[in-house]
């Protein structure tokens, strides 16, 4: 790979000074900057994005079973 010396970058920033005009080169570089903030915006929240908890049935049966024996229990004492 061919290595990037003074004299090329010189050749790159005055070839972005042509094409973009040097008033609007900070208005570039600041929208480059927010669409990067927002990439990486948008990995951070689908990484830390929680994942729906899921709950078994058994778990639920013996939660209805304790209350429905609470209940039972109530009605007899009343």
């Amino acid at each position: 790979m061919p290595k990037i010396g003074p004299i090329e970058i010189l050749i790159i920033v005055l070839l972005v000074v042509v094409v973009f005009g040097a008033s609007r080169i900070p208005k570039v570089g600041e929208s480059l900057g927010k669409a990067l903030h927002n990439i990486r915006k948008k990995n951070d929240f689908e990484e830390e994005t929680p994942k729906p908890k899921v709950v078994k049935k058994l778990e639920d049966d013996a939660v209805s079973a304790k209350i429905n024996e609470k209940i039972a229990e109530t009605k007899k004492e009343s």
